[in-house]
C-alpha cells in the first residue's frame, strides 16, 4: 500500500527540479609563475574546489582563484563543481609554467 504513494513522490520531485545538472568550465590567465582561474563559465554550480598540483598540498575553493607557483614545470589542474542538490563535475587540463611565461 504504501508503494503507490513512492511513485508520485519521486516523479512530484524529479519535475520540480529537486535535482539538477551542472557544467564544469574554466578558463586560466598566466603571468609569470602566477595563475588566475576562472570557473565564471560553470552553470549550476555553487561549490568549486581547485587542485594546482605543484607539492605545495594547497587546494582552493571559490569561483575565481589566484595560486602562484614556486616552481617551474607542467602541472595538472583540477576543477570539482558541485552543488546543494549532489550535482557533480569536473574538468582538468595542463597548464606550463616557465620564467619565460608571460
Amino acid at each position: 500500500m504504501k508503494t503507490k504513494y513512492l511513485i508520485p513522490a519521486i516523479i512530484a520531485l524529479v519535475l520540480t527540479g529537486c535535482y539538477k545538472d551542472i557544467s564544469c568550465d574554466f578558463e586560466y590567465t598566466i603571468n609569470g609563475n602566477t595563475v588566475t582561474f576562472d570557473a565564471s563559465k560553470s552553470k549550476g554550480a555553487t561549490i568549486f574546489e581547485w587542485n594546482f598540483d605543484d607539492y605545495v598540498y594547497e587546494r582552493g575553493t571559490g569561483q575565481k582563484v589566484t595560486h602562484t607557483y614556486n616552481m617551474d614545470g607542467i602541472f595538472w589542474i583540477q576543477l570539482d563543481c558541485s552543488n546543494d542538490n549532489g550535482a557533480y563535475q569536473s574538468k582538468e587540463c595542463y597548464i606550463t609554467i616557465s620564467q619565460n611565461t608571460k
